[in-house]
């Protein structure tokens, strides 16, 4: 909330200084303002003291704010110039209605920044499930459907229904990118949080993050805690002990979690137990359904998956 008090104190004290600019150029309006200021404090206090004093008091402020109009157009100011400049009139900046619920304009901030964080590429816009060409793969119906459960796959998970995993098998330029971006920014649009990196970056990034004392473990929470994991191109990394360590805690901890993670690969499964060992394989082949993208030739699955249904 500190981010929100601090916009609207900024807003305010851009209104101040306009305000002091207004009784620099226009000493009157300067005066009626001061006048105003003291007869309201006056007001509260005879309330109390001496309610009789109350409606000649009050004649006085609405006098005052009709000479403050007539100023005003005179000078070809709006009475605007008295209030904050705020962003969301509706909820004036504070991110809640008057009924204490979330304003729209708060939804959208957190969309925006659930966006900044998810670490999508420049043309992941451009990477939707509407704009994946089904008609690229034979059968279109098989590609189709595969969509289609993907849709699905995101829609639960945001309702909190435990999903499994996914591993999209495909070889280069199959489209399989696509499909990961447009999961991913399905899941964002349905308010989850996403984490989408390539597997290469990840090692890189898991590895400064061990490093650096300032970062704390802070990648590694990130990409452990969030409600999607997306890692794309698995395979692309250079293999070490240091990277299979790291990646068999991260799918351990979120299969343990029952938390969703997205892979895609040009890896067949038997690649990806020799190339990652048994421990993390099974890891990986346990909970995850496996798809396979073929252009203009027939749609397989993966042999040798341990497949389960997702919808």
């Amino acid at each position: 909330m500190s981010d929100i008090n601090n916009k609207r104190l900024e807003k305010q004290w851009a209104r101040d200084e306009r305000v002091t600019r207004l009784h620099a150029a226009h000493p009157d309006l300067a005066a009626l303002d001061k006048e105003q200021k003291k007869l309201v404090a006056r007001l509260v206090r005879e309330a109390i003291k001496d309610p009789d004093l109350v409606p000649g008091l009050d004649q006085r402020y609405q006098d005052i704010l009709t000479q403050k109009e007539a100023l005003l157009a005179k000078y070809g100011i709006s009475s605007d110039v008295y209030q904050p400049d705020w962003d969301c009139p509706i909820c004036q900046d504070r991110g809640m209605t008057k009924d204490g619920r979330p304003c729209l304009c708060r939804q959208k901030d957190l969309r925006a920044r659930r966006y900044r964080e998810a670490g999508l590429p420049d043309n992941a816009g451009d990477m939707r499930f509407e704009s994946f060409d089904v008609s690229l793969y034979t059968p279109e119906t098989d590609a189709a459907d595969k969509v289609n459960r993907l849709k699905t796959f995101v829609s639960k998970l945001a309702q909190g229904v435990p999903m499994g995993n996914v591993v999209l098998r495909a070889d280069i330029g199959r489209g399989k990118t696509h499909l990961a971006l447009a999961t991913a920014q399905a899941a964002l649009d349905c308010g989850l949080s996403v984490a989408y990196v390539r597997a290469d970056q990840l090692m890189e990034n898991l590895r400064n993050d061990l490093y650096d004392d300032a970062s704390s473990g802070r990648v590694m929470h990130r990409v452990k805690s969030c409600d999607l994991l997306v890692i794309d191109d698995l395979g692309r990394e250079s293999v070490s002990e240091f990277v299979i360590t790291q990646l068999t805690d991260l799918i351990e901890d979120r299969n343990a979690s029952r938390r969703s993670w997205f892979i895609n690969t040009n890896l067949k499964g038997q690649e990806i137990a020799d190339r990652y060992g048994a421990r993390l394989s099974d890891r990986i082949f346990e909970k995850a359904t496996f798809f396979f993208l073929e252009r203009k030739g027939s749609i397989r699955r993966l042999k040798g998956s341990n497949e389960v249904d997702m919808v």
